[in-house]
């Protein structure tokens, strides 16, 4: 059974949320006006990691959802670099688009011809 933050008072409350969010323990302290040793020995208790486990959960997904409703414009930005004057960019952006949408099913003859013509844009100045 996984901890609520009802099982701990408000500065322990506050403190989980904080260390969730990336702030350092000895930030904490101050920002809570309490000794550095007293966050230390917060994290020693199984019911106030789980508070923070269950923080870092929440904005773990959070992050996940904003990075996934960014794949339109990833991929638009991916498609601009296939169009720039550098070689060595439309080669990277060319790999990029080919290993995120490469199929598991074995190779076909237009895949290796493709990948000799890579190896070809590889070895031109």
């Amino acid at each position: 059974m996984t901890a609520s933050t009802s099982t701990l008072n408000p500065k322990q409350a506050q403190a989980a949320l904080m260390l969730a969010s990336g702030a350092s323990k000895k930030s904490v302290a101050a920002s809570l006006k309490v000794a550095a040793h007293t966050i230390s020995q917060w994290c020693k208790s199984p019911s106030f990691n789980d508070v923070v486990n269950q923080h870092l959960a929440s904005v773990e997904s959070e992050a996940l959802q904003i990075l996934k409703s960014q794949r339109l414009r990833a991929a638009e930005a991916l498609g601009e670099l296939l169009d720039s004057k550098a070689p060595a960019v439309r080669l990277a952006a060319a790999r990029t688009v080919l290993e995120i949408t490469a199929s598991k099913a074995p190779p076909t003859e237009a895949s290796a011809k493709f990948a000799a013509v890579l190896a070809l844009l590889e070895s031109t100045p």
